[in-house]
């Protein structure tokens, strides 16, 4: 690095996490305000599977956030979140899936999210609402395929 800064007379020479020498100094942003630099991180076509995602720290605005929807001093019939026909509130802690439960339109929204994730990557999935998985099981012993789209036995791979 120090050759490099001597041989093309500058200051700052930084590597990059692949590795590669990066002439600039990086622009510092602050992480505690929400802005353009949070839009661009939370939109579904900038999200990609990575191990890195699982690493993250939580930003401050999100912790805040989540703060203010566990408080149990505000109105427990506060409408915290409505996405499409979802609809969380403080009196349903199960819709938050505090309990280690979830409802199921809870679950459904965030399928939506992978699904809409796999469909900017060109991929094609077929994900079944999460009322239906559970009438596979006894009482009912439905059968599995009948929630299938028609023609979808010709898809591949299958995964449950």
């Amino acid at each position: 690095m120090d050759k490099i800064k001597k041989s093309l007379d500058v200051e700052h020479v930084t590597l990059n996490k692949h590795g590669q020498a990066v002439i600039a100094k990086k622009a510092e942003v602050n992480m505690n305000t929400c802005g353009h630099q949070c839009e661009a991180l939370t939109q579904i076509a900038n999200l990609r599977p990575c191990r890195d995602s699982w690493t993250l720290k939580g930003h401050l605005l999100q912790e805040q956030m989540i703060n203010y929807v566990l408080d149990v001093s505000k109105p427990v019939n506060e409408l915290i979140v409505k996405e499409g026909s979802v609809c969380l509130t403080r009196d349903r802690p199960e819709s938050l899936g505090l309990q280690r439960n979830m409802d199921s339109f809870v679950g459904d929204a965030c399928l939506d999210v992978v699904r809409s994730m796999a469909q900017n990557q060109g991929k094609t999935i077929f994900i079944s609402t999460l009322h239906i998985p559970p009438t596979w099981l006894p009482p009912a012993h439905y059968d599995p395929l009948i929630s299938l789209p028609n023609g979808s036995t010709n898809f591949s791979p299958w995964y449950f």
